[in-house]
């Protein structure tokens, strides 16, 4: 009961005042004036009095407002209890005193058959009970929570994985009881039990992924092997083949047995650059091959390349042209066996699906990427053959494909030539890319960064 001092001494001076007024007044009827310790008397009673009388007002007010906030309390942790997505129980001595209906519904019991039994009861072994219990206490010691991980059985025999937490409601003396809440975890624990044996069966297939790339890896290396060995085996007897002819050419003075020896002679080479594009491209396929650093005239690459394809021109009525820029610098240092190689695909590739008109080779130096003894060179092959169609472009890069991929066509040749100078740009760090229109020509533009020699060097 709270005591308001101010209030106090009001009623207390109020009270004195009026015992004071009624003892003046009746002495002043009755005509005589008392002492001053028969005047104190009246003055002192009426301050008890009105002193008792707010006393007795507090009091109740104040077991008003203790008996309001009783209830209120009540009804409060009875809807907490009710409505609560958890259970929530009372135990004392072991025995449930309490529990709310989420309790009951979780475990399928009602009420009468929890409250006054043993909390053992739904655990579904002496041990995990005993166990549960003794860590609880020692926590509750320590901290005064406790809280566990366990499982708890239904009056239906099925197992539930909960949360336990209790708390003394006095921790000086737990004879008065113990609350406890009850969270179920089952689906938690189902869908992390899920999880677990979805990354075992995760790491399962990652280890077989292991084992299927390494033997890949191995059938590829086999298979490379294999592939190299066949074709040397037949380039083998194909040179010597090709030796024959040309002895055998030097020795025929018949018109037609000598055309039709150059027949086989075309025959033969075209086999054998055939093996020679599957080497290469075997070899780049391994990562078999390693960027060479020497000093190079440019013009001289351009020159061995026509060389190459003269005759095939010539044959063909096409105009070969070699378009040199004067900004480009005298001499470069970098893989002109690799550059050599390139060109000469895409400008066998040229010659081939073009006939009529020309073939040209063109450089120029990129604007603002010639500096600090490094340049950076723009190549094109251009030519007025047949053309790609745009659908066609995303699959010429392909190994062993071509824009027309007809067993029909009218082109031989593996389809190794673009794939061979694109893993070769790939390899010296270039950049490749086409520009065509069907019926009209294409042109190939790659990008390649060579070194640029110092004057001070003598080469």
């Amino acid at each position: 009961m709270k005591i308001r001092f101010f209030p106090v001494i009001i009623s207390f001076l109020t009270g004195s005042a009026l015992g004071w007024a009624f003892s003046i007044l009746e002495n002043y009827l009755v005509g005589k004036l008392g002492s001053s310790v028969t005047l104190l008397f009246p003055v002192v009673s009426g301050g008890l009095l009105c002193f008792s009388l707010y006393m007795c007002y507090a009091y109740a007010t104040t077991k008003k407002e203790v008996e309001d906030n009783l209830k209120f309390q009540d009804v409060l942790l009875k809807t907490i209890s009710r409505t609560a997505p958890v259970g929530i129980g009372l135990i004392r001595d072991k025995t449930f005193i309490h529990v709310n209906d989420y309790f009951c519904n979780m475990l399928g019991y009602t009420q009468e058959e929890l409250i006054g039994h043993p909390t053992s009861i739904i655990y579904p072994t002496e041990e995990e009970f005993k166990f549960g219990l003794e860590i609880r206490k020692d926590q509750m010691e320590k901290t005064g929570t406790g809280s566990i991980e366990t499982v708890i059985q239904c009056k239906n025999g099925t197992l539930k994985d909960v949360i336990v937490n209790s708390t003394p409601l006095d921790r000086e003396d737990w004879q008065k009881g113990i609350s406890f809440t009850l969270l179920d975890i089952s689906k938690r624990k189902h869908a992390e039990n899920e999880l677990k044996k979805s990354y075992a069966e995760l790491e399962k297939r990652k280890d077989a992924y292991k084992e299927a790339h390494r033997i890949e890896q191995l059938a590829n290396i086999e298979r490379s092997n294999f592939q190299d060995n066949m074709c040397h085996e037949i380039r083998t007897p194909l040179n010597g083949i090709l030796g024959m002819l040309q002895v055998l050419q030097l020795n025929l003075t018949d018109t037609n047995d000598l055309e039709c020896l150059g027949y086989t002679m075309s025959s033969c080479k075209r086999l054998a650059n055939l093996l020679n594009e599957i080497i290469e491209y075997s070899r780049l396929q391994d990562g078999r091959v390693c960027v060479l650093h020497d000093p190079f005239d440019l013009m001289d690459v351009f020159k061995d390349t026509r060389l190459l394809f003269e005759i095939s021109s010539r044959q063909k009525k096409l105009e070969f042209q070699i378009k040199d820029s004067n900004k480009l610098p005298p001499l470069l240092i970098g893989d002109y066996r690799k550059l050599n190689q390139i060109l000469n695909n895409l400008v066998g590739n040229a010659v081939k699906f073009t006939n009529s008109g020309s073939v040209s080779i063109e450089a120029w130096p990129v604007p603002n990427a010639c500096s600090s003894g490094k340049c950076r060179i723009l190549f094109s092959v251009s030519d007025t053959g047949i053309g790609i169609a745009d659908e066609k472009i995303e699959y010429i890069f392909k190994p062993y494909s071509q824009a027309d991929g007809s067993s029909t066509r009218s082109y031989e040749g593996a389809g190794l030539g673009l794939t061979i100078a694109k893993r070769l740009l790939d390899t010296l760090g270039g950049e490749i890319f086409i520009e065509s229109e069907l019926g009209v020509g294409t042109t190939v533009y790659f990008c390649l960064e060579f070194k640029v020699p110092s004057p001070e060097i003598d080469y």
